[in-house]
């Protein structure tokens, strides 16, 4: 038995700790560095969590510095967006006014013209029949519509409204020509000489293409 084991069996109450940070005989501490080693690994543990903190600590405020360094920049170019519409609202307001102006301008030039058509359809046929008499024919009466002009006259004979008839057909601007009535009157019909009347209805180049052929189809059932 050597003089260790005789010591620690002389000693009542001793302990013995093999398996711990320290071994403990008799009340005494064989392996004090394990104690501090223990200490420093605690430390240094509590260290790095520490440092951890500070270093997400200061790369979360770098993104919010971030974020709030462009949102603010966002707003501020959004303020300068607004004070240059905001500046651009009475020009652009002026140029749309004027915009509808010429709209209106040209709507109302386009609906006199239209408006105006039929006058100057009557002028250009009155002068293109004082220009192109027919002997024997006279011309009792003229209406203008919007789109044609109905003409009723009277003929001292066949030759003469087929003469006349003629000459409508040869005129500028005219599309069709629709003969409404070519006969003598009824009171007058056994009366030798007596004239002829005859209705005609002219429709005009650039009226609407339904009322030409409506005017067409009539003219065609006449002549059958």
């Amino acid at each position: 038995m050597s003089a260790e084991e005789a010591s620690v069996q002389a000693v009542p109450g001793a302990r013995v700790q093999g398996a711990g940070p320290a071994a403990w005989v008799g009340g005494f501490n064989l392996l004090p560095w394990r104690s501090g080693a223990m200490r420093r690994l605690r430390r240094r543990r509590a260290l790095e969590w520490l440092a951890a903190l500070i270093v997400g600590g200061a790369c979360g405020s770098a993104v919010a510095a971030w974020q709030l360094l462009e949102r603010t920049r966002v707003e501020a170019r959004r303020e300068t967006v607004d004070r240059q519409l905001a500046q651009l609202h009475a020009p652009l307001a002026l140029a749309r006014k004027l915009a509808q102006a010429a709209d209106a301008r040209r709507a109302a030039r386009a609906e006199a013209q239209q408006q105006a058509k039929p006058l100057a359809q009557v002028f250009a046929l009155v002068d293109a029949l004082s220009r192109a008499r027919t002997a024997g024919v006279v011309l009792e009466q003229l209406v203008q519509r919007a789109e044609e002009t109905v003409l009723q006259a009277s003929a001292t004979d066949e030759a003469a409204a087929a003469a006349w008839l003629a000459r409508l057909h040869a005129l500028p601007g005219i599309e069709a020509v629709d003969v409404r009535e070519l006969k003598r009157a009824q009171e007058a019909a056994r009366t030798r000489g007596a004239p002829i009347r005859v209705a005609v209805r002219l429709a005009w180049k650039g009226g609407s293409a339904k009322a030409a052929g409506a005017m067409r189809g009539v003219g065609a059932k006449g002549a059958k």
